[in-house]
């Protein structure tokens, strides 16, 4: 099967604009830079909230109501944790008592831990960044309540960008992930389905050497979602730049007065680069069909190609 190399193409273009934006992860660089103005029990929960939550701004609101796992053992009115926007990635923990039964895994989980050290745990024999970053995957998963494949390899991943943990992927876990791997398939299968991970794996490792040999480079975990990124886009649910504008609009969501909030607008200001620090909030509905509708990729600030 030949390779679309017009997508090839278009996927290089992409993800030189979404690294050098800074628009892969933002949330996961704003995360570490707000660690700078917490404690670490501060950090390490917010990290952990946003990952239940994959809402910022109803990350942020939980911390302000319970500034660490202790505190939300000791209780008060946890209705509202069920309440809060949940993104659709952690769709399982929605409902009254979903996200609760998540919060309770965990903190008790971490009683008498400190989170770092918790975290630590999960990878005690393994000797190198891929490695760990596997075991502590697994280690998520086989303790906290409700921690499916997607939101583990995320937790992991923060743990390392945000937290500063010795962990990183040593290969993008496609196989289970539907966009990676039909975003690999149609540039490289015409769309059909690889016939085993190998297969799949190995059309990784050549985009990744590819964007490499173009000046692209990307560690596993951002070439994980960039390729799911781009395929999102080819169905008209994306454009570079989405991701600050969804980021921002959850931090301009909150309370001027927050704490919390003032961190967190310090720290999105901190990590953007001009011009893409004057992205509105909120997904640009017309943007995000752009690339579907013209084959032509469009940023906030106009045709790129």
């Amino acid at each position: 099967m030949p390779v679309d190399q017009r997508a090839l193409d278009d996927l290089t273009d992409f993800a030189r604009i979404e690294r050098a934006s800074r628009d892969i992860e933002p949330w996961a660089e704003v995360l570490m830079v707000a660690g700078q103005q917490m404690t670490p029990e501060e950090h390490a929960w917010l990290v952990k909230l946003y990952n239940a939550y994959d809402d910022l701004g109803s990350a942020a609101q939980m911390l302000e109501l319970w500034p660490n796992p202790n505190s939300w053992l000791l209780g008060g009115d946890r209705r509202i944790a069920g309440q809060l926007p949940i993104g659709g990635e952690r769709r399982n923990l929605r409902g009254p008592v979903n996200m609760i039964k998540h919060l309770n895994s965990y903190a008790n989980a971490v009683s008498g831990w400190r989170q770092a050290e918790w975290l630590r745990e999960g990878f005690p024999g393994a000797a190198d960044p891929s490695s760990r970053f596997d075991a502590l995957m697994a280690y998520m998963r086989r303790y906290i309540w409700g921690t499916g494949r997607l939101a583990a390899f995320e937790w992991a991943e923060f743990a390392g960008k945000s937290l500063g943990l010795p962990v990183k992927a040593g290969n993008g876990c496609l196989w289970e992930s539907s966009g990676p791997r039909e975003s690999l398939e149609r540039i490289y299968n015409g769309g059909e389905r690889a016939s085993d991970p190998q297969q799949l794996d190995l059309w990784a490792y050549r985009v990744h050497l590819h964007l490499n040999a173009h000046g692209v480079p990307l560690d596993w975990w951002d070439l994980e979602t960039v390729i799911c990124d781009f395929n999102v886009m080819r169905k008209g649910r994306y454009y570079p730049g989405k991701h600050i504008a969804m980021i921002r609009e959850e931090i301009d969501g909150l309370p001027a007065d927050m704490e919390t909030a003032k961190t967190l607008d310090w720290a999105l200001s901190m990590v953007l680069p001009e011009p893409w620090i004057s992205v509105k909030p909120g997904a640009d509905k017309a943007l995000e069909h752009a690339y579907a509708d013209t084959g032509h990729i469009y940023t906030p600030f106009g045709l790129v190609r």
